[in-house]
């Protein structure tokens, strides 16, 4: 299955600063993210929006990384890492400050070590695919409650020193972005309903009716409908249609007839062909070719005829 890459675009960003709480630093151009407060306190986070609505909808998310343009170096150790999550509430670039947004936030503990340190004017990408930021990208919350992320050194030096990090916020060259890599998703097997291990009149118009499956969701854009009397050589029927379901004419033949179905999503991205399924076929058979009659007072009279079952007696 394919495989794409996009990057989502910063919508808002800002940072949080529990040295001036009641300020907001949403026109800043360089966003601060780290550094202590007497060993305990976090001094700076910083928060992000991005727009996910450029995915095309029921495909799977395989990697999320947040780049970041650092215009800070920041040194080697063992315990340095970057701190990552899903915001817990919505927030707004022009008004957010530690007040409304740090004083009550719960951290979750997802992080990527970089105790290699972080090289100045440079980007650097975090792995941050967790499955809170992968539900965010879909139900939009990315867009609204966004994520924080902060540099953090585990063992902080003595005393503490203003360790945190800078980086590009979206005023300036270098914006946040999300990079993300999808996979096309086609439909699973379909489902066959019916007939199945039936006798149907062929002189009549059969119903064939399957289930669309999909582990994306959506609809059923069009099918392939394949019908054969030796499971060899098949016969294609295919419409474009949500219908579930199609109406054979009375053209079977009579006899064990096979059929499967394949499905297409709205991306024309086609299913495997569904298990084969069978029923018989009633059909009034072809016209009798005499082959022979005997020259005698009770003639023997022979002829071929295809599917006979029995002979109506006169």
């Amino acid at each position: 299955m394919a495989q794409h890459t996009i990057d989502l675009p910063c919508i808002a960003d800002t940072y949080c600063s529990y040295e001036n709480p009641s300020t907001n630093y949403g026109s800043i151009n360089v966003l601060r993210a780290g550094g202590y407060i007497d060993y305990t306190e976090l001094r700076y986070y910083a928060l992000l929006k991005f727009n996910a609505s450029i995915i095309p909808p029921r495909k799977k998310i395989n990697y999320v990384g947040l780049r970041l343009y650092s215009v800070k170096s920041m040194p080697a150790a063992a315990n340095a890492m970057i701190v990552f999550g899903m915001h817990d509430r919505s927030w707004d670039e022009t008004t957010a400050n530690y007040n409304n947004q740090g004083n009550a936030m719960t951290f979750v503990a997802n992080y990527k070590y970089v105790s290699s340190g972080i090289s100045a004017n440079s980007w650097i990408e975090t792995d941050i695919t967790i499955s809170s930021i992968l539900s965010a990208i879909t139900s939009g919350d990315i867009a609204t409650k966004g994520i924080y992320f902060y540099w953090r050194n585990v063992t902080p030096p003595d005393p503490p020193s203003e360790d945190y990090w800078q980086v590009h916020s979206r005023e300036n060259t270098n914006a946040p972005v999300l990079r993300v890599i999808y996979e096309d998703v086609p439909p699973d097997k379909p489902t066959l309903i019916s007939p199945i291990g039936e006798y149907k009149d062929s002189n009549s118009i059969i119903r064939f009716e399957w289930q669309y499956n999909s582990s994306v969701g959506g609809t059923q854009k069009a099918f392939d409908l394949q019908w054969s009397t030796n499971q060899s050589d098949w016969t294609t029927v295919s419409e474009t249609t949500g219908n579930t379901y199609y109406d054979m004419p009375a053209t079977l033949p009579a006899g064990n007839i096979y059929w499967r179905v394949r499905t297409y999503n709205e991306y024309d991205e086609a299913s495997e062909y569904s298990d084969i399924a069978t029923f018989y076929s009633i059909a009034a058979p072809n016209y009798a070719v005499i082959q022979s009659i005997s020259n005698a007072a009770r003639p023997v009279i022979q002829w071929q005829a295809d599917n006979q079952v029995s002979i109506p007696y006169r």
